[in-house]
């Protein structure tokens, strides 16, 4: 992508954009174009689940939501012991799947208890969507991951999409399409993020 001007400066919150979907769907591309364009930190958010997690993927065991709680708020944690760090970054990158509406809920509520006690981080979602028959197409594709092919069905069966109407701050991405047809579009609800966070025009 070719360099664009810089972005406007923050305010006292410091943007955390969690790049979420099933799998293949491309998370951590999408990720490091963010980080890339906005010299963000970018986290892999697969590299926090406890070795038990890991463990049950990759014999092929689906998470259930008992599995997924506390990954979620080691997310939110780790984002935030970031956002401490001195000088803080200008904002945070992090991949999760956030499959279902009452995990982004909870990471909702981690951020909100972090604000309270001071922690800068303000999250918005970008959700990347495709068809089931893509995501196995690029998982069959992947070798060597710990998700397999035979998991994306469990991963569909939890997927619910973010309705913009009823979720604050989620932006849908459809990622069936060219990637530079992705990228100026992921690119352009950041710069709207990020200019409404320099600008104090916080829509809830």
């Amino acid at each position: 992508m070719d360099n664009e001007p810089l972005l406007p400066p923050p305010s006292n919150d410091i943007p955390l954009f969690i790049i979420g979907g099933p799998a293949g769907c491309g998370k951590s591309t999408i990720a490091r174009t963010i980080a890339n364009y906005t010299d963000y930190p970018f986290i892999e958010g697969d590299d926090l689940h406890p070795p038990q997690n890991i463990a049950k993927m990759s014999s092929g065991h689906p998470l259930v939501d008992a599995d997924r709680w506390d990954w979620l708020d080691t997310i939110i944690k780790t984002s935030v012991s970031l956002s401490e760090r001195s000088p803080p970054p200008h904002g945070i990158v992090i991949t999760c799947s956030s499959l279902k509406r009452s995990y982004r809920d909870r990471m909702r509520e981690r951020v909100r208890e972090a604000k309270e006690r001071g922690t800068g981080l303000r999250e918005w979602f970008v959700f990347c969507k495709l068809s089931q028959e893509e995501s196995l197409r690029r998982v069959q594709g992947r070798p060597g991951h710990f998700m397999k092919a035979g998991m994306v069905a469990s991963q569909f069966r939890d997927l619910e999409v973010p309705d913009p109407e009823r979720e604050e701050r989620v932006f849908v991405l459809d990622v069936e399409r060219s990637v530079a047809e992705v990228d100026k579009d992921v690119i352009e609800f950041v710069k709207r993020c990020i200019g409404e966070n320099a600008n104090g025009e916080h829509k809830e």
